[in-house]
């Protein structure tokens, strides 16, 4: 089973001004990953899985979620709410405040407009830095978390287990390019954003 475990942050000075370690704070299971979130000068964000050794805590390398984005801006699943309804963020008719549907493709991820050949300022990577935004594991829930407890709706909890058990880990952060990104914690490849 692959589950991120335990969360602590341990501030570095290199390779970045900011570096957090661990897993996350819930024990969901036998631990194989855990995630590292990095971030640069340049406003750059970096959210990278390792698997982890069971035998001896070595870690490896599975990815990088700042390497998984799409080609593609398009094929990118960002969300906004509009007037109360979920909706894919593709037009400027959905934030007209930006001014030019060229802004909007850049917040979704088109680097074509950025400088020097645009206007647009340079990226080194779509994912915006990620400060003050604990990592958050969201997979399969624990059937025993409520065993043997007594309130209403404590028996409908196992519905929900069963109901869920399969669902594709992922791990929530927040970045300061405006979005709550979900990235699938198996892959580091990103799920959705959305854009509050």
């Amino acid at each position: 089973a692959r589950a991120l475990r335990g969360y602590d942050r341990s501030p570095e000075a290199t390779p970045s001004a900011h570096l957090w370690r661990g897993a996350l704070p819930t024990d969901l299971g036998v631990g194989t990953h855990r995630v590292e979130v990095r971030t640069s000068g340049a406003w750059r964000g970096e959210l990278v899985g390792y698997n982890v050794n069971q035998s001896t805590g070595a870690l490896t390398q599975a990815w990088t979620a700042g390497s998984q984005f799409p080609a593609s801006f398009a094929s990118r699943r960002i969300y906004i709410n509009n007037g109360g309804a979920m909706q894919l963020f593709t037009s400027l008719s959905q934030a007209p405040a930006l001014g030019t549907q060229a802004v909007v493709d850049y917040i979704r991820g088109d680097r074509t407009n950025e400088m020097p050949v645009g206007t647009l300022r340079t990226r080194q990577s779509v994912l915006g830095d990620i400060v003050n935004s604990q990592p958050v594991y969201v997979g399969a829930p624990n059937s025993r978390l409520f065993y043997r407890a007594e309130f209403t709706g404590a028996d409908d909890y196992l519905a929900f287990v069963l109901a869920n058990a399969t669902r594709t880990p992922t791990v929530y952060v927040g970045a300061n390019d405006g979005m709550l990104h979900g990235f699938n914690a198996t892959t580091g490849a990103e799920t959705f954003a959305f854009i509050p």
